[in-house]
Order: C-alpha cells, then sequence, then structure tokens
C-alpha cells in the first residue's frame, strides 16, 4: 500500500521495477509521512515473515487483545543481501532493529 498525492503516487508507481510494483496492492490519497511502529520484512519467495522492527509494539498489542497490527511490509530477496541492507535502514532510521 502506498500513500502520498494522486498524481505523484501514479507517477511513482510508473518509475517502479516490476518485483517491487508487483506487490503493491493499492494506494491511498494522503500527503503526510507516518512513522511505521512495526516493519516486516516478507520473503518474496517463499512469503515467509520476519520481523525487523517493532517486536515490542507486536507485543503490546498482543497483551492488549488485538487481532492486527499496522505494519509495513517490505519484500525482500533472501537469497540477495536485502534482509541485512533492510536490517541496517532500521539500525540508521530508528536505533535499532530486532532481526
Amino acid at each position: 500500500m502506498l500513500a502520498g498525492e494522486p498524481g505523484n503516487l501514479a507517477e511513482f508507481r510508473r518509475g517502479l521495477p516490476p518485483r517491487i510494483a508487483e506487490p503493491v496492492i493499492g494506494t491511498v490519497a494522503g500527503a503526510r509521512h507516518e512513522a511505521a511502529d512495526v516493519i516486516v520484512a516478507r520473503d518474496a519467495k517463499t512469503g515467509e515473515c520476519l520481523v525487523a522492527f517493532g517486536r515490542e509494539r507486536i507485543q503490546q498489542a498482543r497483551d492488549a487483545g488485538a487481532e492486527e497490527v499496522p505494519a509495513l511490509v517490505v519484500p525482500i530477496n533472501r537469497g540477495a543481501d536485502e534482509l541485512e541492507r533492510l536490517a541496517a535502514a532500521c539500525l540508521v532510521l530508528k536505533g535499532r532493529h530486532d532481526l
């Protein structure tokens, strides 16, 4: 799911490589940045999911009885170094990672 101004989203999607554009399921009009409390790496081949950031937030939601937690899902290729790059991005942007 992508969020942003409709015109910018359309232009952005046209420029995405197919393997990145394929998992995008839709767009939402919006113009502000919202930080992700939970970031999940999803293996594009197997569908396996790993919590890259936000394990504590997931536990808090479970303790509160929530069945779902909003998350940013990032498709990765585990055969490449994409998981390590996501961990590095979490470290830079969030100060840590949960991998």
